[in-house]
């Protein structure tokens, strides 16, 4: 008789128990404020609040004061996103103590403080994690996480090798126009800086390069930090490795190709509209305005070091340079933007639909669609990031500042966002509130919309149902 009653009591234990566990999860899975995407926002963050606090000691100010906490932020965003915007005279307003920190700034957000992380670890022998490894494909720009630890060496020992070289090029430039005394310091900076895209400068006029127009050799030199920071590692390793067009990637193929069109065009754009404007290169021969055009096309898409006062250029640069900032870089690479990858893919992706075909194709491989489909979200996420930001900052000085032109606004916030730092000198110039708000878009553009989505959204699983399909109007 005492059976069946065991039987009813345990099947209710039973239906207890499966309830109950359904509320719990079945495993332990990693929360998603501690995934890569988070790691590398946390990181930046920590770097910035860091640089903050030792830029507002007494011993960064050149006079011995203590500087102000905006003055502080931005410039440590600035240096930290490798931007290069400046609201004070860096070569004036900050020691050789604060310098120092910029510079430091420059270098481990240039890199990525996880790839030096990294780096050191591997010296003192540890051991990376597997979340250590996947946060480090992510800002390589690597799908595999295989060979991620020995890329990260061979990244560091090259990026250190290539700025000692170029600090030892400019070093002689400079020390027939400083003294033997200031050379080798403002070398130093000058090389890590170009090499990282970051657009600072401690020269006497930091605002611009202009002791430099005209000279090829320290031109030459900076062209060339700035396209060996801008092209990325692995693109220059394929280069290297494979030596033939033919033979490289697709990816280093499409950044090579359109990374050279970017190039050509910006410097006839800019060589046409200004070949006549006195106040930028219309008063020089046509060897130094072709010079100058090839070097303004170069930073002026990454780095933001410039020859001429941007202030004085034509309209119609400017405009033309918006764009050419928000490109950017390569990926993986020391400059922001949206990426030249993701230009490349999503030019293949047009000219395919205006030719009828459903597959993009490039140097007879195809392109697959879930990355187009990526680079049209980066796209997108950066036009409207850009649309409301430039709103923002246009409303706000509408109300404090409305003797600054519109363009020049929007030029700055595109300049922000895509980590350039070119700028037309409104940054000295606007409220607080702009400049808290430049920096968050520093911020935001350097890490990438699309690092912040992925950290925001929620991830699903893709559905087991298919749906009917249905055409949509275009045009």
């Amino acid at each position: 008789m005492n059976k069946p009653v065991k039987s009813i009591s345990t099947e209710k234990s039973r239906f207890i128990f499966e309830s109950l566990r359904g509320t719990f999860p079945k495993s332990r899975v990693p929360s998603r404020l501690f995934s890569s995407p988070f790691i590398l926002i946390y990181g930046f963050a920590i770097l910035i609040a860091l640089g903050t606090a030792l830029l507002m000691l007494p011993i960064s100010n050149a006079s011995g004061s203590t500087p102000s906490l905006i003055t502080a932020l931005f410039t440590a965003i600035s240096a930290v996103t490798v931007t290069g915007l400046t609201v004070v005279e860096t070569s004036l307003y900050w020691s050789f103590f604060g310098q120092t920190v910029i510079l430091v700034l420059i270098f481990l957000g240039g890199l990525g403080f996880i790839t030096l992380a990294t780096f050191l670890l591997v010296i003192v022998g540890q051991r990376l994690s597997l979340g250590g490894r996947l946060a480090l494909s992510q800002t390589q720009g690597q799908s595999s996480i295989g060979q991620v630890v020995t890329l990260t060496k061979l990244i560091v020992i090259v990026a250190i090798v290539v700025q000692i070289l170029g600090a030892a090029s400019l070093y002689f430039s400079l020390s027939t126009e400083l003294g033997m005394d200031d050379a080798l310091w403002h070398a130093i900076f000058q090389s890590v800086s170009a090499f990282n895209n970051a657009g600072f400068s401690i020269l006497p006029d930091s605002k611009s390069l202009t002791m430099f127009s005209g000279m090829v050799w320290p031109i030459g030199t900076m062209t060339l930090l700035i396209v060996i920071g801008g092209l990325s590692f692995p693109v220059l390793a394929d280069v290297v490795k494979r030596r033939h067009f033919n033979r490289f990637s697709l990816d280093t193929q499409l950044v090579l190709l359109f990374s050279v069109l970017f190039w050509i065009l910006g410097a006839l754009v800019f060589f046409v509209l200004e070949m006549n404007n006195p106040k930028t290169i219309g008063q020089f021969s046509f060897w130094h305005q072709v010079l100058d055009s090839i070097f303004q096309s170069v930073s002026g898409r990454t780095a933001g070091f410039t020859t001429v006062n941007f202030s004085d250029t034509e309209s119609g640069t400017n405009f033309f340079y918006i764009a050419l900032m928000f490109i950017g870089g390569a990926s993986a690479s020391t400059a922001a933007g949206i990426k030249v990858n993701t230009v490349a893919l999503i030019m293949v992706a047009v000219f395919a639909a205006v030719r009828g075909r459903s597959r993009p194709t490039a140097f007879r491989k195809e392109l697959s669609s879930p990355q187009v489909y990526r680079a049209l979200a980066i796209a997108a996420l950066a036009v409207i990031s850009i649309f409301v930001i430039g709103f923002a900052v246009t409303l706000i000085n509408q109300q404090q500042n409305p003797e600054i032109p519109f363009l020049d606004l929007i030029f700055e916030t595109v300049s922000a966002f895509s980590a350039n730092g070119t700028s037309t000198g409104v940054s000295a110039q606007v409220t607080d509130m702009t400049k808290l708000l430049l920096g968050a878009t520093m911020f935001f553009g350097r890490l990438g919309p699309l690092t912040f989505a992925l950290a925001l959204a929620q991830r699903q699983a893709e559905p087991n149902i298919r749906w009917a399909k249905e055409e949509v109007r275009l045009g």
